[in-house]
């Protein structure tokens, strides 16, 4: 497994997006894997299915399924986007080797951004998802409403798992 504590490790503003490729494990579907735990976000492949921890720790079904072994673009955004002042994490999952994409039911968030805690890609005994699931590239920007990132990220890991150029000819404003 790895952790990040070196650094403060809290955000500064409530809307995030993380985008990230995986391979389902092959017991996706008779047991419960943790994705990544970064306090805030901590998805779950919970008997076949998506689910997500809220703010008490209770895991939410986005609804969205995984098959086991086949690759995936998994896309969870923390934002509000009906305006309300009300954030949920909206799920996305597009299947790599049929492009099947599909929308998850938007669910509760988890704690606080503001809190310092340590960043977890698996944990010491879960051994990357017991070795039968892989976590592959991850991206996470704070913007969660920001849907050309969005899409950026998601194209980028498709063109790396079907092989085909990364390259842009845009170009990062400063700051940014």
């Amino acid at each position: 497994y790895a952790n990040e504590t070196a650094g403060s490790n809290w955000l500064a503003q409530e809307d995030f997006a993380i985008v990230f490729g995986i391979k389902a494990p092959t017991t996706a579907l008779t047991a419960n894997h943790r994705i990544l735990d970064f306090w805030w976000l901590i998805p779950y492949i919970d008997q076949g299915v998506i689910s997500i921890n809220d703010a008490s720790g209770n895991r939410n079904s986005t609804g969205l399924t995984i098959v086991p072994t086949k690759d995936y673009i998994i896309t969870i955004r923390r934002a509000d986007d009906d305006g309300d002042g009300t954030y949920l994490f909206y799920t996305r999952t597009e299947r790599l080797d049929n492009g099947v994409i599909t929308n998850g039911t938007p669910v509760a968030i988890g704690k606080p951004v503001n809190q310092q805690q340590a960043y977890y890609l698996s944990k010491a005994n879960e051994h990357f998802l017991d070795k039968t699931g892989t976590l592959s590239y991850l991206i996470f920007f704070l913007g969660g409403d920001d849907g050309t990132h969005v899409a950026e990220s998601e194209t980028w890991i498709r063109n790396k798992y079907e092989g085909t150029s990364t390259s842009s000819s845009s170009e990062t404003a400063s700051g940014e």
